[in-house]
């Protein structure tokens, strides 16, 4: 990274350690030198038209590399992926298909200081043990350790930014204590941390998916979570026409459930079974066979309303208390389940029905973390070197020399672009 100064004809270059620059706004070992040899130079200012290299990222628990796709989407040729990590085999067949990389890799194993230098990390650490599904062991379950993990690559790589994501549960778990070891952490690595709780369906997918996200920024930098849109969305965008009959509902299938449902009350469990119309959201797509039992489809029926009354059931009416047989039910398809999380079309399946479910339910909602990449974005681009007002050569000295953080006095001081130009207007 390079000052440069210029002066007509006169041209001063002096190279910039980025992690100087954070410290005290300008390299306090090479600039002072270059200002100096510009005794007459009487105002300076920050040419806004600088070049920017690609933000490098990297892709930590990369499952099927659906929080890549999202941030790919919000940055654009902005973010280069230069190291991605996932340990589940047949995980690692489909990101292979779809990205060209190899993520192959287990992160308790990996040594931090040997990864590629790079800007931003982002990954969804192991929902389980923080699951309300699961055994609510939190850190008292080993794999809890794993956010460590990403701890650690923090700690060694000091990227400019973060995002993780990890179930809604989370942050009440064990009464709130897991978070806040979570969040404690983060902070003692020196990073500004922000998090929410966001609900797919709020963001224009019909999928009832609460998770939490936290953000992170070595800078105190403005930074705000996406609003809800207001969008008013249901299965009906997702469904997919000419379904083969292999997905319908069969009259032992229906039995079955409520067999099983029946077991699970009396043992006193909350198992049970849900019919949904074309005019509802899905329920939380997971990894287990249960995301099918909850979003059966009566397929063509819709919410009673004043342009519907046929073929229709009023609102808080569910099909489990009419006869089945009235409607064809059968499951979603993996291809609808895609929707649901916001893949694209051309996005790639070398692998089973089967796994096509476990693994889209183990991802993302894509259009939520491309949001929350924007804002992300937004706020790393507004980490522009700048001044308020004119800065006097005079001052300027005396600020660098003095070892002050430029960002305290009259200037707005941040992470750089690859060059910055500082030009004799």
């Amino acid at each position: 990274m390079e000052c440069i100064v210029e002066k007509g004809d006169d041209i001063c270059k002096c190279p910039v350690e980025t992690t100087s620059l954070y410290a005290s706004g300008i390299g306090m070992d090479t600039v002072p030198a270059c200002v100096n040899s510009l005794q007459n130079l009487e105002h300076i200012d920050v040419s806004n038209n600088v070049k920017k290299d690609p933000w490098k990222g990297i892709d930590l628990f990369a499952g099927i590399g659906g929080i890549r796709l999202g941030m790919q989407n919000a940055f654009g040729s902005d973010l280069k992926i230069v190291y991605s990590n996932e340990k589940k085999p047949k995980a690692i067949e489909v990101y292979k298909e779809n990205f060209g990389d190899d993520p192959t890799g287990d992160i308790t194993k990996i040594d931090p200081e040997q990864l590629p230098d790079f800007d931003i990390l982002f990954g969804g650490f192991p929902c389980q043990p923080f699951s309300a599904a699961g055994k609510k062991k939190g850190f008292d379950d080993t794999r809890g350790t794993l956010f460590f993990h990403v701890a650690n690559v923090l700690k060694a790589k000091k990227p400019d930014a973060f995002l993780l994501e990890n179930v809604k549960h989370l942050v009440r778990h064990d009464k709130g204590k897991t978070f806040d070891v979570i969040k404690t952490t983060l902070e003692d690595l020196g990073y500004h941390v922000h998090h929410d709780v966001i609900n797919a369906k709020d963001h224009g997918i019909p999928q009832w998916r609460e998770r939490t996200y936290i953000v992170g920024f070595k800078d105190d930098l403005d930074f705000s979570f996406p609003e809800p849109t207001g969008e008013e969305t249901s299965l009906a965008d997702v469904l997919d026409k000419d379904i083969p009959k292999s997905f319908d509902m069969s009259e032992r299938y229906y039995r079955s459930l409520q067999q099983r449902e029946l077991r699970h009350k009396e043992k006193g469990n909350g198992f049970r079974y849900k019919f949904k119309t074309i005019d509802d959201v899905a329920e939380t797509l997971t990894a287990g066979g249960a995301s099918h039992e909850t979003n059966l489809l009566a397929d063509g029926v819709r919410r009673c309303s004043i342009d519907v009354k046929e073929n229709c059931l009023e609102n808080g009416t569910s099909i489990s208390t009419v006869d089945h047989g009235t409607y064809k039910i059968r499951q979603l398809t993996p291809t609808e389940w895609k929707k649901l999380q916001g893949f694209p079309e051309s996005f790639k399946f070398p692998v089973a029905n089967t796994w096509q479910y476990k693994l889209l339910g183990n991802s993302v909602a894509i259009p939520v973390i491309e949001k929350i990449g924007k804002e992300m974005k937004r706020s790393l681009e507004s980490k522009k070197l700048k001044f308020e007002q004119p800065l006097s050569l005079p001052k300027l000295r005396e600020l660098v020399i003095n070892g002050n953080n430029l960002s305290s006095s009259s200037v707005v001081v941040s992470s750089l672009p690859s060059m910055v130009k500082i030009i004799n207007e």
